[in-house]
């Protein structure tokens, strides 16, 4: 407890598993412990939640980078920056479901991943077409 609070980290402390005794939920919190826990599942929770939290930053800091990043290489170093064909998209992405089919064939935990993956572009595709791609072009105009 003391070398991670010295370390600036979060302290969560267990209670729950058999070797337990009732000193130790005073002793946690005396040596600094932030939260206290009685069951794993609680942790677990916290664990979820902390992780989206992450991950929901580090793609906020991703996009606004990258937004910054191309903006210094168009207007500092004047690159020209071009999409790519949609003759060149479409066969990166016949390619990838080959190989991807080629995968699942090998291994039925792929297979039923790669389903699953398909299923939900297939619905991303048809909300993203009333959701991301008309707001995005609601905003060109």
């Amino acid at each position: 407890v003391q070398a991670a609070k010295a370390a600036g980290m979060e302290v969560i402390g267990f209670m729950g598993g058999s070797h337990v005794y009732p000193e130790l939920n005073q002793k946690l919190k005396d040596g600094g412990a932030d939260k206290i826990i009685y069951d794993l599942r609680d942790l677990q929770a916290i664990i979820e939640g902390a992780t989206r939290a992450i991950n929901q930053d580090m793609l906020d800091e991703y996009t606004a980078r990258n937004n910054a990043a191309l903006n210094e290489l168009v207007n500092k170093h004047n690159i020209e920056v071009r999409r790519l064909p949609d003759e060149v998209l479409a066969e990166l992405n016949k390619l990838s479901a080959q190989v991807l089919d080629e995968l699942a064939a090998e291994d039925p935990f792929v297979q039923k991943v790669a389903e699953s993956v398909k299923a939900f572009k297939l619905q991303a595709i048809d909300y993203h077409a009333i959701s991301e791609e008309a707001y995005y072009q609601a905003r060109k105009n």
